[in-house]
C-alpha cells in the first residue's frame, strides 16, 4: 500500500513513530529506499518538569490526593532520565510497593527500588514483543555473552528456521535491539562486538500482580 501511495503524483503522506527503527522494521526494501531520505522532524526527549508534570496528573488521576509528594514525583523523573514510559511504570510499581507495606503514601525510600523494577519490567515487555529473528538473536546472545558478528550469525542461522541474510539482519533486525537498549554493538578492531545489556542473572524479576 505504501508503495503505491509513494507512487501517486501529487500525494505526500506522513509517518510518526516514537522510534525511527520501528517505522523501518518491516518495510520491504524498495518502500525503504524511497523514504529513507525523507524530510525528518525530531522531537527531544522529556525534560525532567515534563515527566514531572506527567506523573502528578497520573497520580491525581490513579492514586488520589496525598498518595505522593513532588519530590518522589521529581526524583522518579530524574531517575528515569527522560524517559516517560519507565517512569510511568516507576510511579505504578512504587503505589504496589507501598501498597504491599499498608503504607497510603509512596515513600521516598522505595524511589530506586521502584525505578530499578520498571526498568525490569519494561524490558520484559519489551522482549516479549520481539519478532522471532529479534529473539533468537537476545536468545543466542544470553547463552554466549559476547560474539562477533561472524559468530552471531552463525549461531543465528543454526537456531532460527528461517535466517535472513546477514545483510538485512545488520540493515532491520539488529538496529532494533539496539535502538530498544537490548544489546550493546562495540567496534572491535575490524569487526563488531555484541553483547546484551545490563543484563545479572542475580537480579530478581518484578514481582507479577
Amino acid at each position: 500500500m505504501l508503495y503505491d501511495l509513494h507512487e501517486i503524483r501529487g500525494l505526500s503522506w506522513i509517518g510518526i513513530a516514537n522510534r525511527e527503527v520501528d517505522l523501518f522494521a518491516d518495510l520491504d526494501d524498495r518502500i525503504t529506499s524511497r523514504i529513507s531520505v525523507a524530510y525528518r522532524v525530531r522531537f527531544d526527549t522529556c525534560s525532567e518538569d515534563a515527566i514531572t508534570e506527567i506523573l502528578s496528573r497520573r497520580a491525581r488521576e490513579g492514586l488520589g490526593p496525598g498518595a505522593v509528594d513532588e519530590d518522589v514525583l521529581a526524583r522518579i523523573a530524574r531517575l528515569s532520565e527522560g524517559d516517560a514510559r519507565q517512569a510511568i511504570a516507576a510511579l505504578r510499581v512504587g503505589a504496589r510497593m507501598a501498597s504491599r507495606e499498608g503504607l497510603s503514601a509512596i515513600p521516598a525510600r522505595l524511589v530506586e527500588d521502584a525505578v530499578a523494577d520498571a526498568e525490569r519490567e519494561v524490558r520484559q515487555k519489551t522482549i516479549s514483543k520481539l519478532n522471532t529473528h529479534q529473539r533468537v538473536l537476545y536468545e543466542v546472545l544470553e547463552e554466549e555473552d559476547v560474539l562477533i558478528q561472524k559468530e552471531l550469525y552463525a549461531r543465528y542461522r543454526e537456531a532460527h528456521d528461517d535466517p535472513v541474510t546477514l545483510r538485512y539482519l545488520r540493515k532491520s533486525h539488529l538496529p532494533k535491539l539496539e535502538h530498544y537498549n537490548l544489546i550493546d554493538i562495540e567496534q572491535h578492531g575490524g569487526s563488531k562486538r555484541y553483547s546484551l545489556v545490563g543484563v545479572d542473572g542475580s537480579e530478581p524479576q518484578p514481582e507479577q500482580v
